[in-house]
């Protein structure tokens, strides 16, 4: 096989809420970070829900190396997720100030929920998104207003999240100071709800009852598109909302969590409340 990093293929597969499609967008972007630092080519493994958005055929390949150079790990309780963190972080540092001699077929194993990976701008001159996804968009010319907020809500399985949190759905508190702030400096004319529970939302964030609200009932592809190219967004604590929410933005709220513990400085208004309930 050409030497070079490729994608896992099981990380490319495994389903869950919102078909994992946040994950595997982390997925793709830390490959592609890690070959970038390393100035190897990068390789996809699988046909996944990934091409419904990008354009991948370009590095598509055949089978999976037998080589795992970095397999992250994750899961377990809050103190074990934390030295988990700490020691995927310290490889992470490592493979991307070239101290690991890759001169073979590899590939590498997680999801990868952390900035040091999450690339920039020009990630999307290479990986294209799809035409006919991007048209979709032709619709929602509201999302580019800078009186318009986007805000995403997670709830469903952030109510008894599967790698063993509990509860991790933000507080409304979260959003309400968000929403605040942002007309300290703005004259906000209409909210635009992303979310997979539209009722616990309008429900559990009290200000959004002061603004007109545009709820969207789309597929996730859609709603990724949405976040990804909105002017203004409130983001959830999630990778569905991450992945997207890093780019052409002029005003971004991240949440400071044990989920998001590395991405605080990415963001111009990183506000420290909603934390998770744990």
């Amino acid at each position: 096989m050409t030497p070079g990093i490729y994608t896992s293929t099981n990380h490319l597969l495994c389903k869950g809420p919102n078909q994992s499609f946040g994950n595997h967008v982390l997925h793709l972007y830390a490959v592609y970070s890690f070959a970038q630092a390393n100035g190897l080519p990068f390789f996809v493994t699988a046909d996944s829900n990934l091409d419904e958005m990008f354009d991948l055929e370009a590095f598509k390949c055949k089978g999976q190396p037998s080589k795992c150079i970095f397999d992250e790990e994750y899961g377990g309780n809050l103190i074990d997720y934390y030295h988990k963190d700490i020691r995927n972080i310290n490889k992470i540092k490592r493979f991307l100030s070239k101290k690991e001699i890759i001169d073979q077929a590899v590939y590498i194993s997680g999801w990868f929920y952390n900035k040091l990976l999450l690339p920039d701008i020009s990630f999307f001159d290479r990986i294209k998104i799809k035409s006919d996804a991007a048209s979709r968009l032709e619709s929602k010319s509201y999302i580019f207003n800078a009186d318009h907020l986007v805000l995403h809500y997670r709830g469903t399985d952030f109510k008894n999240h599967s790698i063993g949190f509990g509860d991790i759905r933000l507080q409304g508190e979260y959003y309400d100071k968000c929403i605040d702030h942002f007309c300290m400096s703005h004259d906000l004319k209409k909210i635009v709800l992303i979310a997979d529970d539209v009722d616990e939302a309008l429900n559990t964030i009290s200000a959004m009852k002061r603004y007109d609200v545009i709820v969207e009932r789309n597929d996730y592809i859609l709603d990724w598109l949405i976040l990804f190219q909105c002017t203004n967004v409130i983001c959830s604590n999630s990778s569905f909302c991450y992945t997207a929410g890093a780019y052409h933005k002029s005003v971004v709220y991240q949440p400071r969590n044990f989920l998001n513990r590395y991405i605080d400085s990415h963001y111009p208004y990183p506000i420290e409340i909603g934390r998770a309930h744990v």
